[in-house]
């Protein structure tokens, strides 16, 4: 988390989108503005690559796959 919150500045959604999305109609909002495409695609890629090493290097996921 220390290394999601120094390189996206929070951890919290509301600071990391700069809006709250809790009710129906700001997130539905919030999906057609397509900021999630950005954002939240951007910050998931970036955990992703932090807790399963392979999916930052394709090459070492596809040779470490079973037979």
């Amino acid at each position: 988390m220390g290394e999601f919150e120094a390189e996206f500045g929070s951890v919290e959604c509301r600071t990391l989108l700069g809006r709250d999305i809790r009710t129906p109609e700001a997130h539905a909002a919030f999906i057609e503005g397509g900021s999630w495409r950005t954002v939240c695609l951007r910050q998931i890629e970036f955990v992703a690559r932090r807790l399963t090493p392979s999916v930052a290097d394709p090459v070492t996921a596809l040779s470490a796959r079973p037979e």
